[in-house]
């Protein structure tokens, strides 16, 4: 779960619906970032499906006694996340083995869990480099800068709907998630970290620009009052709570 907190209420996205938005803007991708085409519908479906090992866990959100706040994806237990984190790379397998590479790419790269030596997170990176290993000798896999670039298109999606979810919209810069003040770390076909700000509430400029054209989308979220929280507990409050919809659009560079 994605969280977000004001004095009032708690925003909560669902790690799937986050990842949807990702697919959603990979469609607007220019064609040419891909390198081999060949291999396009399989890195949208990477992208789209790879954060579905959250459904579950999404689906009956817990307190965090000690934030006062829902678990989100950050600090969510460790051992529950990595054999989900397993499971839906697992899913992801079943319909595409390239597809589950770039997924178990993407997740084994993490800091939190590259560099840590509790066990779980030890265990998760061995065994997600034994299956990347087995699904080299499996498939006919494209170049090593062909499978960098793809990794990199997952990271960039996956970065933008995070900087769209993990924002109050209209943020100022200097008030934005530190993950994203100094820009992203993705470079596709220019040399330059990616950068994104709000022009307003709706609307986000985002440069280089990886995008055919300027795009809407939309995600849905729910606003769960503190006080619902209160006197329900976290996931009747969670379950109680109307789907509202936010609508985002994105520009490039002006000029």
């Amino acid at each position: 779960m994605i969280i977000r907190e004001t004095a009032t209420h708690f925003t909560m996205i669902t790690q799937n619906d986050h990842a949807h938005l990702a697919a959603d803007m990979a469609a607007y991708l220019k064609p040419s970032l891909y390198l081999n085409s060949e291999y396009a519908s399989d890195v949208l479906l990477a992208i789209r499906e790879h954060d579905r090992c959250w459904i579950k866990l999404d689906a009956m959100p817990i307190w965090n006694d000690q934030s006062h706040a829902p678990f989100g994806f950050d600090d969510y237990p460790i051992q529950p996340k990595m054999m989900f984190y397993r499971f839906g790379i697992d899913e992801i397998q079943e319909m595409s083995a390239y597809a589950s590479y770039l997924s178990s790419v993407h997740f084994a790269s993490f800091q939190p869990i590259r560099e840590s030596d509790l066990p779980e997170c030890v265990e998760f990176v061995r065994y997600e480099k034994k299956r990347q290993a087995s699904i080299q000798n499996q498939i006919q896999m494209p170049e090593q800068d062909v499978i960098h670039r793809h990794s990199q298109l997952l990271k960039c999606c996956d970065d933008l709907s995070l900087y769209v979810s993990l924002n109050e919209p209209g943020v100022s810069k200097k008030e934005e998630h530190p993950w994203f003040r100094d820009g992203f770390d993705v470079t596709l076909d220019r040399e330059e970290r990616m950068i994104a700000h709000w022009v307003n509430e709706r609307v986000v400029q985002v440069a280089p620009f990886p995008y055919v054209h300027e795009f809407s989308v939309s995600m849905k979220l729910k606003h769960v009052s503190k006080e619902a929280v209160q006197k329900s507990g976290i996931d009747r409050a969670y379950h109680d709570t109307a789907w509202t919809e936010q609508t985002f659009h994105f520009i490039g560079e002006k000029g």
